[in-house]
């Protein structure tokens, strides 16, 4: 499998971690990050 960058609308789309040569990318505004960090955070404690 050849590098691969995948593009998500948000951290909601990440629904399992993949092993290999991929990227994933989600974008945000600046004066999102606060609720960003909350969504990962609350994904890494469920």
């Amino acid at each position: 499998m050849p590098p691969t960058v995948i593009r998500l609308d948000g951290i909601h789309e990440l629904e399992e971690e993949i092993f290999g040569p991929v990227l994933h990318v989600a974008t945000f505004e600046a004066d999102e990050i606060d609720q960003v960090v909350d969504q990962i955070n609350a994904r890494a404690s469920a």
